[in-house]
C-alpha cells in the first residue's frame, strides 16, 4: 500500500526548493571571461550550381603586352639563281698606263745588289720602291729617288739585296716570285716579278768554240754510178760525207733551209742522223727519199762535241 504525503508536506518542500533557487541565485558571482574560440568545424558539402547567368558585354581590350624575347635564326634558304649579267661597263682611266719597271735579270740574288731601272713615271716624279710578296708575307723596302726630266731612272740598292730589312724572312717565305713595286707620289704605278734566289751559282766552264775546220760534201749516186756533188733529184736519196769533227762524235739533226725556184722561203726539217764519226773524225750516212721541193737549201750538220758543217743543196726537178 503506498504512502501518501499530506498536501502540506508538498507545499513544503516546494517553497524550500523555491527559497533554495534564490539563495542560490543570490550567491552567484560575476560573469567569467568568454572562453577560448572552438575549433573550426567541418566544410559543409558544396551546395547545388546556381542556374547560368545571361553573358555579360564585352569588356575593353588590354594594354599591349611587353615584346617578345627574339626567337632563334632559322635556317638560311637555298641560294637563289644568279641573275642576268649586267652590260659590261666602259673603260677606266688608267693611272699610269706607260709606267714599267724592269731588272738586270728576272731573277734576284740576295747576295748581290738589285739594279732596278723604270720608266713611264712623271716629270720630276718621286718613287717608292719594295718588294712585296702578297697577303701575309713580308715587304722589303728598297728605297726613294726622283725620276728625272723623261720619267726615267736607274736604282741599286745600297749593299747585297740580303741586307734589306725583311729580305731574308721574304725569301724563307718560299714564293715563285715576288713584286718588285714602284709607286709614285703622283700616281704613277709600275711593277715586275722577280725570283728570289739565296746565293749566285758558280758561273759555268766555258767551253771551246765549236772547230772552223769541220766540212761535209752532199749529193747522190748518178745512174752510171757516178757520185754528182751538191745534187739531188726531188724523192732521191742524198749521201752525206763529213770530216773535220771530233773522234767519236755523234752526228745528230740536220736541218734545211733555203729558197725555192719561186723565190719563197722555204724552212723544213730533213731528217735526223744516226751515225757517229770515227777516229779520223769523219763519217758517212744516207737519207733516203727526200722529201723536199725543187731548190736550193742550205744543209746543217750538228755533232754533239758542238762541231758544225754546212753544205750547199740542190733539189732538182728532174
Amino acid at each position: 500500500m503506498r504512502k501518501q504525503l499530506p498536501s502540506r508536506g508538498y507545499m513544503f518542500v516546494l517553497l524550500i526548493s523555491i527559497l533554495s533557487i534564490f539563495a542560490l541565485i543570490g550567491c552567484q558571482g560575476p560573469a567569467g571571461k568568454p572562453g577560448e574560440p572552438g575549433n573550426p568545424g567541418a566544410p559543409g558539402m558544396p551546395g547545388n550550381p546556381g542556374p547560368r547567368g545571361s553573358q555579360g558585354s564585352q569588356g575593353d581590350p588590354g594594354a599591349p603586352g611587353l615584346p617578345g624575347s627574339p626567337g632563334k635564326p632559322g635556317k638560311p634558304g637555298l641560294p637563289g639563281l644568279p641573275g642576268v649579267q649586267g652590260p659590261q661597263g666602259s673603260r677606266g682611266v688608267a693611272i699610269s698606263p706607260e709606267a714599267a719597271l724592269s731588272t738586270a735579270s728576272p731573277i734576284a740574288y740576295l747576295d748581290q745588289p738589285l739594279v732596278v731601272w723604270g720608266s713611264g713615271y712623271g716629270k720630276f716624279e718621286p718613287v717608292f720602291l719594295q718588294l712585296q710578296g702578297g697577303e701575309g708575307a713580308s715587304s722589303v723596302v728598297l728605297g726613294f729617288l726622283d725620276a728625272n726630266e723623261g720619267g726615267a731612272f736607274m736604282f741599286v740598292t745600297d749593299g747585297t739585296l740580303g741586307e734589306k730589312g725583311g729580305a731574308s724572312a721574304l725569301f724563307d717565305a718560299d714564293l715563285s716570285a715576288v713584286n718588285l713595286t714602284g709607286e709614285g707620289a703622283d700616281g704613277s704605278v709600275g711593277s715586275t716579278a722577280v725570283k728570289l734566289v739565296a746565293e749566285t751559282p758558280e758561273p759555268p766552264e766555258v767551253s771551246e768554240p765549236p772547230t772552223v775546220a769541220a766540212s761535209a760534201i752532199i749529193g747522190s749516186i748518178a745512174a752510171d754510178g757516178s757520185f754528182q756533188v751538191g745534187m739531188v733529184p726531188v724523192g732521191g736519196e742524198l749521201f752525206m760525207i763529213g770530216a773535220g769533227f771530233e773522234p767519236r762524235e755523234h752526228v745528230g739533226f740536220v736541218w734545211v733551209r733555203g729558197l725555192a725556184p719561186d723565190g719563197e722561203l722555204r724552212v723544213s726539217r730533213l731528217g735526223s742522223g744516226s751515225a757517229s764519226t770515227n777516229e779520223s773524225g769523219s763519217f758517212q750516212f744516207n737519207l733516203l727519199d727526200i722529201n723536199l721541193d725543187a731548190g736550193f737549201y742550205t744543209v746543217k750538220i750538228f755533232g754533239h762535241l758542238g762541231t758544225q758543217a754546212t753544205a750547199p743543196l740542190w733539189v732538182s726537178s728532174k
